[in-house]
């Protein structure tokens, strides 16, 4: 102090005159004398380790975190963090991380509110010892506070977006601060960039506790950063008889890798992607990361992967160390890649069967037989498969039917779809909606979209119920619901009709058609029967003739909803579809309007006419045997529209 200079002591005065450091002696008379008492040391400029190693105060605010890494010094920081834990670990868990204080600028003023931000924030749940969120940081406040403040000068909003990215970044890191807090455990890496030497802005570390491991990255830098990490610096390890030495570990080792299990996986909190990584390659090689700038990577939860009869290591080396949502479903999708291949394939072929003229098509359904018996052997070898079993395909051990013969069927049908619109007679098929029917030969105009791939696609998953279940005994429609979304034939389909350019919403309808008709198999089924004969109405006594009332359309439409006989028959079988099967209420357009449920005439009726198609190709088949059937399936579709129209399309009435 210049005043004060005059006054001043030599360093022998000073020492005699106060022998003993002033704060070690309150450290040790708080220790004798209120013990469990938290000794919190406020320092500055690098004395943090001072307060803890020479003072032994229990915790340290860290300032060294917030200016070196918000001034991004981070071969200085990363320099403290590897003397710390060559000389004692332990300290690591003494330091106080913070990004903002009331002494200080804001965190988002010094570290704004993007990557930059969170990468540091991350760092400060993760690293050992306490993290200390500032006054304002979470709502991304910009103004600066001091401790003289009464209240807040401005009113701020809260920044919502901010506040959303940490309770999906942070707030879990910080549930699991069990994971983070200790030191024994803590591994710092070197990053070794692909070019040659230490990346000194990426900061890399794994911490563990029980079986819970976590290995942390983050980039520092707005530049990207590329390399490899494989053993960790240096770290002291304490001995009871107050020695110490110096050693090192590997990734394999830090992370406490089963290295008996050939593959690892794990889940990165901020991409949410799941990485799959081959266990020796982590313990001889290492980790090769990407980090873009100011990226950041948590990979949590790693597990022994062992082998268990799936392809593991084909889906590794398709991954090569990209993350995907789920491993699970992207093996399930690498097991069934063979299925959907010969879909596709057996697809193409139908189309052909369409477009073939009379005099080729016995070729071209020769080919198509074989590409759908190819499919089916396909789904076999999966169901029953060691995929099958984790994704619930192999509920019936062995399958009843035989694949020749499902595949037999599927050429059968599709040779009765070419002539669907030459044996329709009657008013089984009006016009008006019987363009949602396939028709050989007639141009896609006078078609509605996808009328001939739905009724492939269709045929499609009743050779696989015959393959199930054989010729007698038809299939549970749950089970083979289940199937069919086990195996993914409904993005499959999808997939194939988005490359021959069908739209979005028409690809995805199909596909939904297709499993609305096989969920609900018994619903169509019961479209074919016999209708039994209406019970002639009671006599009423005579009446005097009144005058006929004027009968609106709506009127009009009620009425022949009550009178027709046909709709107690269909009403009285299995439950319509529309009534619970959320896939079908999309497919009528069920929506709300004017606080009303409404659903589409132009939906509904074409949902009814394509739900229909199984029961009527069959009839057609053989109609001359099955006459009574396909007049059955007359009255119980004019009985539904009837009903329908008579709702004024108020589904809730309907």
């Amino acid at each position: 102090i210049p005043s004060r200079a005059g006054h001043g002591l030599t360093r022998d005065a000073f020492d005699a005159a106060i022998p003993i450091e002033f704060w070690r002696e309150v450290v040790d008379r708080v220790a004798a004398e209120a013990p469990g008492t938290l000794l919190l040391a406020e320092a500055f400029w690098m004395m943090e380790g001072y307060f803890v190693r020479t003072l032994g105060m229990h915790r340290v605010y860290n300032s060294a975190f917030m200016n070196m890494l918000r001034d991004e010094q981070n071969a200085n920081y990363r320099s403290v963090i590897k003397n710390t834990i060559e000389f004692d670990p332990d300290i690591l868990q003494r330091y106080v991380n913070f990004m903002n204080n009331p002494d200080e600028r804001t965190a988002v003023d010094q570290f704004g509110r993007g990557e930059k931000y969170f990468g540091v924030c991350t760092l400060m749940a993760t690293l050992p010892g306490l993290p200390m969120i500032g006054h304002g940081q979470i709502e991304g406040y910009e103004e600066k506070y001091g401790m003289e403040f009464r209240r807040a000068s401005r009113v701020e909003p809260t920044d919502e977006g901010l506040v959303a990215e940490h309770w999906r970044r942070v707030t879990p890191l910080l549930h699991r601060r069990h994971l983070f807090s200790g030191a024994q455990h803590f591994r710092l890496f070197d990053v070794f960039a692909d070019h040659g030497g230490v990346n000194e802005d990426v900061f890399a570390y794994s911490n563990r506790t029980g079986d819970e491991r976590a290995l942390v990255l983050v980039n520092n830098r707005y530049a990207d950063a590329h390399g490899w990490i494989r053993m960790s610096a240096s770290f002291a390890i304490k001995h009871g008889d107050g020695g110490r030495e110096m050693r090192q570990s590997s990734l394999a080792e830090a992370l406490a890798l089963d290295t008996r299990a050939p593959f690892a996986r794990c889940y990165d909190l901020v991409s949410g992607l799941q990485h799959l990584y081959r266990t020796h390659a982590l313990a001889e090689q290492g980790l090769h990361l990407h980090l873009g700038a100011y990226g950041s990577r948590v990979m949590l939860d790693w597990q022994a992967v062992h082998d268990d009869g799936r392809p593991w290591a084909a889906l590794c080396d398709a991954l090569d160390g990209r993350g995907t949502p789920s491993l699970d479903d992207a093996l399930l999708e690498h097991e069934l890649a063979e299925v959907h291949h010969t879909f596709a394939r057996a697809l193409d072929e139908a189309r052909a069967v369409h477009a073939t003229d009379t005099g080729a098509v016995a070729e071209t359904l020769a080919g198509f037989e074989a590409h759908v018996l190819a499919f089916l052997r396909a789904c076999d070898r999966c169901a029953h498969g060691p995929g099958g079993k984790h994704a619930g395909l192999d509920a019936a051990t062995r399958w009843a039917g035989t694949a020749e013969r499902a595949a037999s069927f599927a050429r059968e049908r599709v040779l009765t779809l070419r002539h669907l619109h030459e044996q329709l007679t009657g008013d089984l098929a009006p016009p008006a909606d019987a363009r949602v029917l396939p028709a050989s030969g007639q141009p896609d105009a006078l078609q509605a979209p996808g009328a001939w791939d739905f009724a492939v696609a269709l045929s499609f998953a009743h050779a696989l119920e015959r393959f199930v279940a054989g010729a007698a005994t038809p299939a549970d429609p749950q089970a083979l619901t289940a199937l069919f979304d086990g195996l993914r034939l409904r993005a499959a389909l999808a997939d194939w009709l988005a490359r021959r350019g069908t739209s979005e919403d028409e690809r995805w309808r199909i596909a939904a058609l297709v499993r609305a008709a096989i969920a609900h198999a018994s619903w169509t089924a019961a479209l074919i029967a016999p209708a039994p004969a209406a019970a002639a109405p009671e006599p009423t006594p005579a009446a005097k003739p009144t005058a006929k009332p004027k009968r609106t359309k709506k009127a009009a439409a009620s009425a022949a909803h009550e009178a027709a006989p046909e709709l107690a028959i269909a009403l009285a079988g299995p439950v319509a579809p529309w009534r619970t099967d959320s896939d079908v209420r999309w497919l009528i357009g069920v929506h709300e309007h004017g606080g009303i449920t409404w659903f589409s005439r132009e939906h509904f009726t074409r949902t009814l006419w394509w739900l229909a198609l199984d029961p009527l190709a069959r009839a057609v088949r053989d109609r001359s045997a099955d006459a009574a059937g396909l007049a059955a399936l007359s009255a119980r579709l004019r009985a539904e529209l009837a009903a329908a129209e008579a709702s004024a399309w108020q589904f809730d009435k309907f």
